[in-house]
């Protein structure tokens, strides 16, 4: 826990502080141009502002991504509480359709769905792929239901299928799923 002015800031234990919040001031005043805020030596966190209204930190969207790998950078659009913050939870991946070990009819699979979460720093939507048979599949993505939805193309045959997801998060923490489901 820490106190600033009138605020009691809580940080979850899922997070490790890397480097303790600060407040910028005014925080109820957008600013004229937006502010940078930097922080050097971090190669393994992101910075998060405190949400005071349901007592919750946000990731805050990196800038420079291609530039020094231990720089950090953020735009700022108003004050508010900000910390570098990390964390090591993986994302999840639920409801796969085709379900990893399941049998299912020739005219069955004709789309691969699964929804993908990840509550600290969000998804890098860059970083997923999906394989049916070692082949990449093409996905779409729709944010508002964290569901990803690729069409099958070919036609699978009766036999056993390989099927692999992967994805991270912005922090670099992955979750990789595979199995075989079956077509009879």
């Amino acid at each position: 826990f820490f106190m600033f002015k009138d605020t009691l800031i809580n940080i979850d234990p899922i997070f490790t502080i890397i480097e303790s919040p600060i407040i910028i001031m005014p925080q109820n005043i957008p600013f004229k141009e937006h502010m940078k805020l930097s922080y050097s030596n971090m190669s393994n966190g992101a910075i998060y502002n405190f949400d005071k209204k349901n007592a919750e930190w946000h990731y805050m969207e990196k800038i420079d991504k291609n530039t020094n790998t231990s720089l950090i950078n953020t735009k700022l659009f108003s004050g508010g509480i900000f910390a570098v913050l990390s964390e090591s939870m993986k994302p999840i991946i639920k409801n796969i359709h085709p379900s990893i070990n399941s049998t299912y009819s020739l005219n069955d699979i004709n789309k691969i769905t699964f929804n993908l979460y990840d509550e600290h720093s969000g998804i890098n939507y860059n970083s997923i792929y999906i394989k049916i048979d070692n082949e990449f599949l093409f996905y779409d993505y729709i944010k508002y239901r964290k569901l990803i939805r690729c069409d099958v193309d070919q036609a699978l045959q009766p036999g056993k299928h390989s099927i692999e997801t992967y994805a991270e998060d912005k922090l670099g923490n992955s979750i990789y799923k595979n199995g075989f489901f079956f077509i009879k």
